[in-house]
């Protein structure tokens, strides 16, 4: 698929995305990323036991279509039953 958007310059949309990501410090269970000048906190147990500070890690990320479906279809479900009464 072509990203036509605007600023897309017609670049291919991949299925899933990596970027790397530079450990800036660890605060208690919460890793401090660095990526493009900007921070992001996510939990530590996100990365290897063996990450530290100043390594450079790579994140990669993908929508699970069928899981988004399962989970679509069941709140749906409780939807449903919850506005039928």
């Amino acid at each position: 698929m072509i990203d036509y958007r605007p600023g897309g310059y017609g670049i291919e949309i991949m299925e899933w995305s990596k970027m790397k990501m530079i450990i800036d410090r660890f605060e208690g269970e919460t890793v401090v990323l660095e990526y493009q000048g900007k921070t992001y906190n996510l939990p530590r147990a996100v990365l290897p036991v063996t990450a530290k500070e100043g390594d450079v890690i790579s994140l990669e990320a993908k929508v699970e279509k069928e899981d988004t479906a399962e989970r679509r279809n069941k709140i749906n479900k409780l939807m449903d039953e919850l506005f039928e009464n």
